[in-house]
Formats: C-alpha cells, structure tokens, sequence
C-alpha cells in the first residue's frame, strides 16, 4: 500500500489531527519497511506532531509497562490487531533506519 501511494503522487508530508504524518505512524506502530519507503520516498523525518514528537521520538523512549498499556489499548479500542510483541522487537531497527537516513 506504501508503495502505490509513493508511485501515486501521495503527498508524504500531510499531517492528521495530531499532527502526524504517515512516518509518525508506520514508525510508532513499528513498521520498518514502511518505514523505509516512505524516507526513500521523501517523506521529511523532521516534522514534529502536535506534542512535539519527530517520527524517531515516537519510536526512541524506553519500553516499559505504560507504552505496552498504550499499545494495548490502541489494539482493543479500535480492534488493530496489533502484535505487541513484534511491535517491541522491531523497535530497535525502526530507530536504526530513523537515525542512519539520508
């Protein structure tokens, strides 16, 4: 799906409610070649969200119970299907590509 909205003309850049654009999401949600795609893409990995967060803020603050609660309750409150654990494994790649970005 990344794909075909880069090769689409997708604008990389636009921002939701939150202020958040695709890279804070696929970032945040733990999508490493999402990730990579829409860097290569020309997604801009400096735009700060409404709380101030880049895309690699979303991804670099430590692991503990409190995140894996926010992630759970994305999972039940709008039915994600979310891999918890996966998202927690990838983590540290999705912050290696982040950082090592041109």
């Amino acid at each position: 799906m990344v794909s075909f909205l880069i090769e689409n003309g997708a604008s990389l850049n636009i921002q939701n409610n939150q202020g958040s654009t695709a890279l804070h999401v696929a970032a945040f949600f733990g999508h490493p070649e999402a990730v990579r795609l829409l860097l290569v893409g020309g997604a801009a990995r400096d735009i700060r969200n409404y709380d101030g967060l880049t895309p690699l803020d979303t991804v670099s603050g430590p692991w503990n119970r409190v995140l894996e609660g926010v992630y759970a309750f994305f999972d039940t409150a709008f039915q994600m299907g979310l891999d918890i654990d996966r998202i927690r494994e990838v983590r540290p790649e999705v912050i290696a590509i982040l950082r090592t970005a041109n």
